[in-house]
Parts: structure tokens; C-alpha cells; sequence
């Protein structure tokens, strides 16, 4: 008869071991371990030992994805501002920083401001972020499956570049700069304006979901944790939380020169990680005790406090 049968729900080599253990421990005739106590014991301590590491995975995800959102929104828009300073460079304007973008500082009845020039100076806000995700995504589908921070850096780009393109065009539209400029230019009405911000709320909300399923199947992310039941967990350390308070770090950096624009455009990374709050399913993601979870990425968390302390500092001495 198996050992098993009295040690029902355990192997038979852990059954061996506390039966040694309970027979070799005994004092004065008395036994000092009970077996069924100790199995809870072992129980209650893996348990804790599980929580305690699965809650230290989700911090260093969410700082990960935190730092990495704060560098590759910087990162879009300081291409977009080096594409307007050549813009500017060209057709003599003379640009201004209001907190992450640029405009111009020559007066409207300035004879700089033709209609190539304004056209050329205001649509950078809408090429770059176009020519980026379109670069990103190409590139994500060659490296997706490599275990890289890389990858994972260049899926926030990617993000960030929507988030530069549809939130840029509906709060430049409202606030009545920037993108406004160049549609107003194209002879667009401002009601054809206005439509045209609203579509940009369902056109965020899609390319949420688009990204939390590149985000789910990316393999610096899809390693953490295993099954259905943890999808849900991933996209909220992973996406959301970082957005939220990502937005809110951006935020404080332009708070110098914080205007409407800027608020509408972090506002909308709101749109963009909403979908998060909906349960995707994808079976069986790989696991990978490795993965992004694994360990926190200093570079991206230093390039991303700098930057934003130098935005900072920049909105504040251009102002004064």
C-alpha cells in the first residue's frame, strides 16, 4: 500500500521527507513537529513567498513601463522639435517653447507666414508622430519576439507617437493652435474641424486596443505571469497605472507653460489606455521568469527623470 494514502495531496518523496523529519525530532519522548501543522506551515509560507515576489515583479513592471512611457513621449517630441527647428531654420520663423512643442514668435501679419511656411512649421505635428508609428511598427513586426527593454521602448514610442497624432489634432483643434494652423490653412471649416476632433476620440479608444494586444504579445511583457486569469493584471501595471501617472509627471514638467493644449493632449493618453479597463483574452501567454518584470531598468528611469527635469527648466528660463 503507497505512502501516498496517508498523505493524500502530496508526493510521495515530500511524505518521506516529514515522516524522517517528524521520527528524527522527538525530546523526551514527546514529538516536537506535527506533520499536518507543518504542511500548513509550508503551505502559508509558500503563499507568502509567491505574494511577496509577484507584488515586486508588478512594482518593477509599473516603474519599467513608467519610465519608458515618460522617455519615448520626450523622445516624440524632441524629433518633432528638431523637425521644426530646421522648418523654422528655413523660412527665417523664429520659434518659442511652450511646454513640449513649439510655435512661432514672429507676429500673425509677419511676412514670414506664407502659406508653404505655415503649413510646412505646423504640420511637423502631425508627419513625425505618422512617420514614427508607422517606422515603429515595422520595425516591432521584424524584433517583436526578442527579450529586449529595446522592444519594449520601442512599443511605448510607437504609443507615444499615436498619442502625439490623434490627441495632438483634437487638442489643437479646440485649443486653436498648432494643427488648427495647418487644417485652417487646407481651407478646412472650423464645423469640419470640430468633427474632425471628435472622430479622434473613437480613433484613440481603437488604437488603445490595437496596442494593449501588441503589448500582450510582445515578449519582454507576455512572461508575466501565466494563463488567462493574469492578462488583465499585465495590461493594468503595464499600461494604465503608467499612463496615469506618467501623464501626471508630464504634466508638472510644462506646469511653467502648461496651456490647454497640453492638458487636452495628456488627457487623451487617458483614451488611449482606457481599453485596458476591458478584459482581453489571449490563451496561454509564454512564460518567461525573466521577463520585463524581472529586474528594474535604470537607464530608461534616469534618461526619463532627466528629461522631464529639463523640459522643466526650459519652459521655466524661456518664460521668465
Amino acid at each position: 500500500m503507497g505512502i501516498e494514502k496517508f498523505f493524500p495531496g502530496i508526493s510521495r518523496k515530500k511524505a518521506m521527507f516529514f515522516i524522517c523529519l517528524q521520527y528524527r525530532c522527538k525530546f523526551n519522548g514527546e514529538l516536537l513537529l506535527n506533520i499536518p501543522s507543518l504542511l500548513n506551515m509550508s503551505d502559508r509560507v509558500t503563499k507568502n513567498s509567491q505574494g511577496a515576489e509577484n507584488s515586486g515583479a508588478k512594482k518593477r513592471l509599473f516603474i519599467n513601463s513608467l519610465s519608458l512611457y515618460i522617455c519615448s513621449f520626450l523622445a516624440v517630441k524632441i524629433v518633432t522639435i528638431l523637425y521644426k527647428l530646421v522648418i523654422a531654420f528655413v523660412f527665417k520663423i523664429k520659434p518659442g517653447l511652450i511646454g513640449f512643442r513649439l510655435f512661432g514668435q514672429n507676429p500673425p501679419d509677419s511676412p514670414v507666414w506664407r502659406k508653404m511656411s505655415v503649413i510646412a512649421y505646423f504640420s511637423a505635428d502631425i508627419i513625425v508622430p505618422l512617420i514614427l508609428a508607422a517606422a515603429v511598427f515595422l520595425l516591432w513586426i521584424k524584433y517583436h519576439k526578442k527579450k529586449t527593454i529595446w522592444i519594449a521602448g520601442l512599443l511605448w514610442v510607437g504609443f507615444s507617437a499615436i498619442l502625439s497624432l490623434f490627441g495632438g489634432i483634437m487638442a489643437g483643434i479646440i485649443a486653436k493652435t498648432n494643427q488648427f494652423f495647418f487644417l485652417q490653412w487646407l481651407l478646412i471649416p472650423h464645423f469640419k474641424m470640430m468633427i474632425i476632433a471628435i472622430t479622434m476620440v473613437p480613433a484613440l479608444i481603437v488604437s488603445g486596443i490595437f496596442y494593449d494586444i501588441l503589448f500582450m504579445i510582445t515578449k519582454p511583457y507576455s512572461g508575466f505571469g501565466e494563463g488567462t486569469t493574469q492578462n488583465k493584471k499585465i495590461l493594468v501595471y503595464s499600461v494604465l497605472l503608467p499612463v496615469l501617472a506618467g501623464s501626471f509627471i508630464l504634466g508638472v514638467a510644462s506646469i511653467p507653460a502648461f496651456d490647454l493644449y497640453c492638458a487636452l493632449e495628456l488627457a487623451s493618453a487617458v483614451l488611449l489606455a482606457l481599453p485596458v479597463l476591458f478584459y482581453i483574452k489571449i490563451e496561454k501567454p509564454p512564460r518567461n521568469s525573466t521577463g520585463f518584470s524581472g529586474k528594474l531598468y535604470r537607464v530608461p528611469l534616469i534618461a526619463s527623470a532627466a528629461g522631464a527635469v529639463l523640459f522643466f527648466a526650459a519652459n521655466l528660463i524661456l518664460r521668465q
